[in-house]
């Protein structure tokens, strides 16, 4: 038995798995490294790809591209937009050389949502100061306010997405194209607000007046390019739904404040 044991170690240690020297080939293995790190780049573009479709982190990015410059120019475009001539959009080079949309701060006539946001968290804290000189202001009256506004936006996005299916009218704008034009009324909404306080209902009127005119002026003249159907009479109706529903939505945020 002690001759017997050892030769069978030895056997045993001699044995070779199949496949072993096939694998242990350093050309093999080469190969097989970059057939891994290939499959690998390409589930990795898949993910971020995936990412990108589902999620509008990376989309939000080009429409807080703003600078000083652009907020300045585009405030005065929504103040006082008759005097504008070119109202087509910019176009620029990405990072892969592609022709894209020239973003905000290249392009005064793109859309953006700083603006939107800064102005709806504006009329929120006005709005609350404006019940406070009425004595009917808690601080529930924010919460209240904010939801309230958020719940008409979404209601009146989702509108508009189903008065262009309903008339097969094609547009190149997408949801965060439309929160942003529709978004541009709390600017106006502010302008609103500040006159009512410091001149009753004859400020409150006289704002509402003008600036619902500049804003369906601003937003038919921005908007026609972008909106297009079968027949010409229902690109015209969803565009003018869309620029008419603005100071109506502005009147009734803002008609409790004065």
């Amino acid at each position: 038995m002690s001759m017997i044991y050892p030769s069978q170690q030895q056997q045993s240690q001699q044995q070779v798995f199949p496949g072993q020297q096939f694998v242990s080939d350093p050309v093999v293995a080469n190969v097989a490294m970059q057939y891994g790190s290939q499959l690998a780049d390409q589930g990795k573009q898949y993910v971020h790809g995936q990412l990108e479709k589902y999620f509008v982190l990376g989309k939000l990015q080009y429409y807080f591209a703003v600078d000083t410059a652009y907020v300045l120019k585009k405030l005065g475009l929504l103040i006082f937009p008759f005097a504008h001539k070119d109202w087509l959009r910019k176009t620029s080079q990405n990072e892969k050389g592609e022709e894209t949309k020239a973003p905000p701060r290249l392009d005064v006539n793109a859309p953006d949502l700083y603006i939107p946001t800064m102005a709806f968290v504006t009329y929120i804290l006005l709005a609350g100061f404006a019940l406070g000189t009425k004595n009917k202001f808690t601080p529930e009256d924010l919460g209240v306010t904010a939801s309230t506004a958020v719940v008409w936006l979404s209601i009146e996005i989702l509108l508009l997405l189903f008065i262009t299916y309903l008339l097969h009218v094609s547009t190149r704008l997408s949801y965060l194209d439309l929160f942003s034009y529709c978004g541009y009324k709390y600017f106006g909404m502010l302008v609103v607000i500040i006159f009512g306080l410091l001149l009753d209902s004859t400020g409150y009127y006289g704002a509402l007046l003008y600036t619902g005119t500049t804003l369906v002026f601003f937003l038919v003249r921005a908007l026609k390019f972008d909106i297009s159907g079968r027949e010409r009479r229902s690109s015209l109706y969803v565009l003018f739904v869309i620029a008419l529903s603005q100071p109506v939505f502005t009147w009734w945020l803002t008609r409790h404040l004065v």
